[in-house]
């Protein structure tokens, strides 16, 4: 009797496992989405004066792309955009682990977060598949791009701004954070530029 009952508590907690590993997954800054070209991944990487964003998406080549905002004195003074690729499958830890691979990531891109999109040399590389082949490393293939502030750059040569004037305004935002962001990441982009300013509506 006493072994029916330890193998059932046995196979209770196997059970439960799973379940609580992906629970606490959930609270994480990496997420996933199911998309038409397979799987998308994306994370945060926040520095003192850069707030940005990556998503990654492919199916056997990936596209790493990572998106900032740079905040001046509680303003935006400027936002980038940059692209990686790599293969990840050549490192078999992605294939079998694909979201402890992502997680390091992440983790690589915050330790890197100095030289994100302005350094071609240096590569993107989880601690896991340091020893993978090249190709399984993201390397920038597009260099940092800039972001027009149109919004922000006309707003700030007005000498006083009206409750309805600064309403309009992150309206615009809005529709910056969808055209820059996607509609993905448009509320989390229209959320950056709303709490770096000083007005309110």
């Amino acid at each position: 009797m006493r072994l029916c009952t330890n193998l059932a508590m046995f196979l209770l907690l196997s059970w439960l496992a799973p379940c609580d590993s992906a629970g606490r997954e959930k609270g994480t800054e990496r997420k996933t989405d199911v998309t038409q070209d397979g799987v998308t991944f994306k994370g945060k990487i926040l520095g003192r004066e850069n707030s940005c964003t990556w998503t990654a998406s492919g199916e056997k080549l990936y596209t790493l792309e990572v998106t900032c905002l740079v905040v001046r004195n509680g303003k935006p003074s400027r936002g980038y955009t940059c692209e990686y690729t790599a293969e990840p499958a050549l490192c078999p830890q992605s294939v079998t682990k694909p979201n402890a691979f992502w997680k390091d990531i992440s983790r690589a891109l915050n330790r890197h977060k100095q030289h994100v999109c302005t350094n071609a040399h240096k590569t993107i590389v989880g601690r896991m598949c340091k020893r993978a082949p090249e190709g399984a490393h993201f390397r920038l293939v597009r260099p940092m791009m800039e972001i027009p502030m149109t919004t922000h750059s006309a707003s700030a040569g007005r000498p006083e701004d009206t409750p309805t004037t600064v309403c309009t305004q992150r309206t615009d935002n809005r529709e910056l954070a969808r055209e820059k962001c996607g509609d993905a990441w448009a509320s989390f982009c229209d959320f950056l530029f709303s709490i770096v300013q000083s007005e309110d509506c």
